[in-house]
């Protein structure tokens, strides 16, 4: 299928560029929380319908901002309702994973995965899909806009990995370490942000 072609910028170029972004907007510019609201209207439309789609890849990167609105975008890696995502675990548990594999094996295995471990960006990344979590639901989307929040906000991600390490150290360092607080970087949001 194809999707609309949107003239804007990209969330990540704006962070780069106003490194951090205002909460509020003011003279008709959208600060953060303007912009996840339209994120979270997004979100809201793709898991509230009647065959509930999991983004998997919510970050500054994915939303672009048109001057108006801010838009997800890059559908490359949703996933469907949790029910299809049992049916998939299933269809592994009952094909096995062989370590010569054939095609069979390997379609599977490929589509679970695709659909519920390692598809998208490790820092924005939920715990639950970092340890493999089967069945995944809208919550993951949610956690990855958080992630997306904070770093508008500052500039910075949540949890500090280093850029050149293993995928495997990245992915342990998601789940094993803490946050740092909004507050280090931004004392004057409200607590209730914070």
């Amino acid at each position: 299928f194809t999707m609309e072609y949107i003239d804007g910028v990209s969330l990540e170029s704006m962070v780069d560029k106003e490194n951090p972004l205002p909460l509020f907007g003011h003279a008709g510019e959208k600060g953060a929380i303007d912009i996840m609201r339209d994120v979270s209207e997004a979100l809201c439309y793709l898991h509230d319908g009647k065959a509930p789609i999991l983004h998997n890849d919510v970050k500054p990167g994915n939303i672009i901002f048109d001057g108006e609105r801010a838009r997800l975008v890059d559908f490359g890696i949703v996933s469907g309702d949790p029910f299809l995502l049992q049916q998939s675990r299933e269809k592994r548990l009952e094909t096995g994973f062989s370590a010569s594999g054939n095609e069979a094996t390997r379609r599977v295995r490929d589509d679970t995965e695709r659909r519920n471990g390692f598809m998208g960006t490790i820092q924005y990344m939920a715990p639950e899909k970092i340890i493999g979590e089967v069945i995944l639901d809208a919550k993951s989307d949610v956690y990855s806009a958080g992630v997306t929040f904070y770093r508008l906000l500052t500039g910075e991600m949540p949890i500090e990995i280093g850029e050149e390490d293993s995928t495997g150290k990245k992915l342990m360092g998601c789940v094993a370490n803490w946050p740092v607080p909004l507050d280090h970087y931004r004392c004057d949001l409200p607590q209730s942000i914070t």
